[in-house]
C-alpha cells in the first residue's frame, strides 16, 4: 500500500516540527533546571528555613500591632499549631490572639508541620534573622 506523495510529505512535515518542539522543550527547561529548581523548593521548605520565615513574621506582625517593644523573648508553636507566648508575660493573651488570627502565620505553622511533622517547636525571637530561630524541637 502506498501512500500519496501529498500524505507522506505531511507526514514527515509533522515528525519535523514534533522533534522541533521537543528540542525547543529540552533547550528552555533542562533536566539539570528540573533537579535545581526541585532542591531549592526543597530547601526553601526546610524546618530551618521555616522557623526562621515564621520568627520574621511573627515580629513583623508584633511591631505592626505595637508590641515591638515588649517582646517575648520566645514562643511555643505546640504540636496542633497553636502559637504560647510563657504565661508569665504581661500580654500574652493579646499576642496569642493576634498571631492566631493572621493568614500568613498561619500558613508558614501549616507548612512546619507538614514538612518537620507536628512539633512543637520553640521560637528565639531575640535572635536576627541571620543567626538561628529555632530553640529545639521537643517531642515529635
Amino acid at each position: 500500500m502506498s501512500l500519496p506523495l501529498q500524505s507522506a510529505g505531511a507526514i514527515v512535515g509533522a515528525a519535523v516540527l514534533a522533534t522541533k518542539a521537543v528540542q525547543q522543550i529540552g533547550k528552555s527547561l533542562g533536566f539539570d533546571e528540573v533537579l535545581a529548581a526541585e532542591a531549592s523548593a526543597n530547601a526553601a521548605s526546610s524546618p530551618e528555613a521555616l522557623i526562621k520565615e515564621l520568627s520574621q513574621a511573627i515580629a513583623e506582625r508584633l511591631d505592626e500591632s505595637g508590641f515591638g517593644v515588649n517582646l517575648p523573648a520566645k514562643l511555643d508553636v505546640t504540636f496542633d499549631g497553636e502559637i504560647q507566648v510563657a504565661p508569665n508575660h504581661p500580654q500574652a493573651a493579646q499576642i496569642e490572639s493576634r498571631l492566631a488570627n493572621d493568614p500568613k502565620i498561619s500558613t508558614i505553622v501549616e507548612k512546619l508541620r507538614s514538612s518537620a511533622g507536628p512539633g512543637p517547636w520553640s521560637v528565639d525571637l531575640t535572635k536576627s534573622s541571620t543567626q538561628g530561630n529555632i530553640l529545639e524541637s521537643f517531642g515529635g
